[in-house]
């Protein structure tokens, strides 16, 4: 399986799609919320994504 990257941009774009009246999921995160803030907080979810893929572990929570 090849390496899975991810960027700044591509996770602001699938924030950015997210239909903001569909249900929290099971972090009870507000579709709004993300949608919303997607710009502001692209660079600490590429961290968080990277870092959790690189270490093969999901945060606690």
């Amino acid at each position: 399986m090849p390496d899975i990257s991810f960027s700044v941009e591509g996770i602001i774009k699938q924030f950015k799609s997210i239909n903001p009246s569909k249900a929290s999921g099971p972090d009870l995160m507000p579709a709004r919320l993300l949608k919303e803030s997607a710009v502001e907080c692209g660079d600490m979810f590429h961290h968080l994504f990277t870092q959790s893929y690189q270490c093969e572990t999901l945060p606690t929570p």
